[in-house]
């Protein structure tokens, strides 16, 4: 992994109609990771093919997606059965922006353009000069965060 910015990686079973679906939802995300996320790598593991990583990985239904950055701890994705994969590119986007060194503590300079957040917690991070434009927030939850200099345009925000 270490040419990668991470790894996403489906548990599946072939036999299950969900991961049979999942299959075809990761085919498109990865679609659309090649173009913004290039370096993040994406992999699908039959469990059935290798049972000990059922195990391993404290597998407990079909399928299970994680996500897994450099020097991170593996972050599962909860499915939206709604819109599985505007869920997948927003748990992949918003996961890897924050995780990425340059936002991790205290950061200067960052720039944001056309990302959809659904669901998130932010805890403690403190932001100087930022400029963000279309963005759209569902159901976020922010606490203890100082910003200074904030410049946004075009802001959706539901509650």
């Amino acid at each position: 992994m270490n040419d990668y910015l991470g790894e996403l990686v489906l548990y599946y079973v072939p036999y299950c109609c969900y991961s049979t679906e999942m299959l075809k939802e990761l085919l498109k995300l990865k679609m659309y990771t090649d173009v913004h996320f290039p370096k993040l790598k994406i992999t699908r593991v039959n469990c059935m093919s290798n049972a000990n990583i059922i195990y391993e990985k404290n597998i407990q239904s079909y399928p299970t997606i994680r996500l897994c950055l450099q020097g991170q701890d593996e972050i599962t994705f909860i499915k939206n059965e709604v819109d599985v994969l505007n869920s997948l590119i927003s748990f992949v986007s918003a996961n890897i922006l924050i995780n990425e060194k340059p936002l991790i503590g205290n950061s200067d300079n960052i720039n944001i353009h056309n990302i959809d957040i659904h669901n998130i917690d932010i805890h403690n991070i403190d932001i100087d000069n930022i400029d963000i434009n279309n963005i759209e927030i569902d159901n976020i939850d922010i606490n203890n965060i100082d910003i200074n200099n904030i410049e946004i345009d075009n802001i959706d925000i539901s509650i």
